[in-house]
């Protein structure tokens, strides 16, 4: 998979290409949101959030925004949805 961090541009935290091919660009500000609404568990580990959208074990489209897609990973006891 291709990765790219950007550095340079502060308001972004992650750029990648999930397992579908898909550009995925990770804002700080949304980083904050997941973080703080939907996984807290999740705020030091953004290398779990980049190998699930890299690596997912399966990706399914959300049936009422057909513009988002929820990537899962198992993760020994751990499994989330993006």
């Amino acid at each position: 998979m291709i990765r790219k961090n950007i550095i340079a541009n502060k308001e972004n935290v992650y750029e990648t290409v999930s397992v579908l091919g898909k550009h995925i660009r990770l804002t700080q500000k949304y980083w904050k949101y997941i973080y703080e609404n939907k996984h807290d568990e999740l705020e030091h580990r953004l290398d779990l959030v980049i190998l699930t959208i890299e690596n997912a074990d399966a990706v399914y489209q959300k049936s009422d925004d057909v513009d988002v897609n929820l990537y899962y990973k198992k993760l020994t006891a751990i499994s989330f949805a993006l």
